[in-house]
């Protein structure tokens, strides 16, 4: 028996891995289980990570840290809250289009499959072709129901409402807080 094999302290090996993999199951069900209350925290200090340079530079301009923090702050909420509101619109309508436009696209492949040029394309596909465009557009129409049913839940349900608005509100001041000791 080599000397890597022997029992550390009067404790075996493989009572040593259960004891990890135990309390690394342990740390996962209660990361899982405070997931809602950790994520203001996680982003507040990814937040502040990606802050704090831009609080040193004004630093270095002779402003005090707390003002620096607080302007820098400001700033990035607002360019996420004019990102959310400009984005926003424009993806769910390209979303809408896309989903309107789906059995078009389905079409113009059955074309493509059936010109005389690409004909082993469409001998290739021509049994499973209606199965497909039938099952396409099956989904096409669940997926907008699913969405729109997602959409309604999520702006229903008070649990996601309660956690958004923790979010909007406690990842801001953490982050703040965070910046202001980042240094220490």
């Amino acid at each position: 028996m080599s000397k890597f094999a022997k029992p550390v302290s009067g404790v075996s090996l493989k009572r040593q891995l259960i004891f990890w993999f135990g309390a690394l199951a342990v740390f996962i069900a209660l990361f899982w289980l405070l997931s809602d209350v950790l994520l203001p925290f996680i982003v507040a200090m990814g937040l502040a990570y990606l802050l704090d340079p831009l609080v040193q530079r004004l630093q270095g301009f002779g402003i005090n840290r707390t003002v620096a923090a607080i302007i820098i702050l400001v700033f990035a909420i607002g360019l996420i809250a004019l990102a959310f509101i400009l984005l926003v619109p424009v993806l769910s309508a390209q979303l809408s289009a896309f989903m309107e436009r789906l059995p078009g696209y389905i079409d113009k492949v059955e074309q493509i499959m059936k010109e005389s040029s690409h004909t082993w394309l469409g001998q290739l596909a021509a049994e499973k072709l209606p199965e497909a465009q039938k099952s396409l557009s099956g989904l096409a129409g669940q997926a907008a129901g699913w969405l729109a049913s997602l959409l309604g839940s999520i702006l229903a349900g008070g649990r996601a409402l309660l956690s958004a608005l923790s979010l909007i509100v406690l990842a801001p001041i953490i982050a703040f807080f965070l910046l202001l000791d980042w240094d220490r």
